[in-house]
């Protein structure tokens, strides 16, 4: 998950994620550590309770505000630097003498622009992200109860059928750690699917196709 931390106290045990090797847990924080712990089922309970717990004090209207504040203010920034920017390049580039300055000061408004603009992408990624987050919990029952329906996993993109896969290999449940890669549109059609599933009320045990059986993971549904 992304960096929902509000302070540096808490950014130093805001966990990330995590990977399970050589029989440790090791906890990736927002501070850029690592944190090695035993691997046992309490400390991995423990660690998946702690990022629920961090997904469930985030707020998304806080995030979403931050975002839309921050892009407003760039907006006034980058439209008073390109200004002064034009004005400047204007007055001086007439004297070819401090022609160089002129240039000096449109690079460092370009410097400002860009780097405004690539805090909003991270502002705007950390709301999607969140987003993501709270609506894996508040579905995570059902989906984990409904991975094995073949159907499940109609149009979701290669990297979910992927990741479920692996998860259901492991004969464990899908976790807020497993959902890092996966995007929130195939989480939704996750739930789409699920929610479709269970209104059909089919017996979707196995997928007959011709003479043998195919799964149905991850392919897009058509309609004759």
């Amino acid at each position: 998950m992304k960096d929902y931390s509000k302070s540096l106290e808490e950014r130093r045990e805001f966990i990330l994620s995590y990977e399970i090797k050589d029989e440790q847990i090791i906890i990736k924080l927002a501070k850029g550590k690592h944190y090695p712990i035993p691997y046992t089922e309490e400390n991995l309970k423990k660690v998946d309770e702690r990022m629920k717990a961090q997904v469930k004090k985030a707020d998304i209207s806080e995030q979403a505000h931050a975002f839309s504040r921050l892009k407003k203010a760039m907006i006034k920034v980058r439209a008073v630097l390109s200004v002064t920017a034009g004005i400047l390049f204007g007055i001086f580039v007439p004297n070819l003498s401090t022609a160089l300055l002129a240039c000096v000061i449109y690079g460092i408004c370009s410097v400002v622009i860009f780097t405004g603009i690539e805090a909003i992408a991270l502002r705007n990624s950390k709301k999607i992200d969140l987003e993501k987050s709270k609506f894996f919990l508040e579905n995570e029952g059902e989906i984990n109860a409904n991975l094995n329906k073949p159907n499940v996993l109609l149009n979701v993109g290669r990297k979910t059928v992927a990741k479920v896969e692996e998860v259901k290999a492991s004969g464990k449940p899908f976790k807020i750690n497993d959902i890092d890669k996966l995007s929130l549109k195939d989480l939704k059609q996750l739930k789409a699917n699920i929610d479709r599933i269970m209104s059909f009320g089919f017996d979707e045990g196995i997928t007959t196709v011709g003479q043998g059986h195919q799964k149905t993971y991850g392919i897009k549904e058509e309609y004759k």
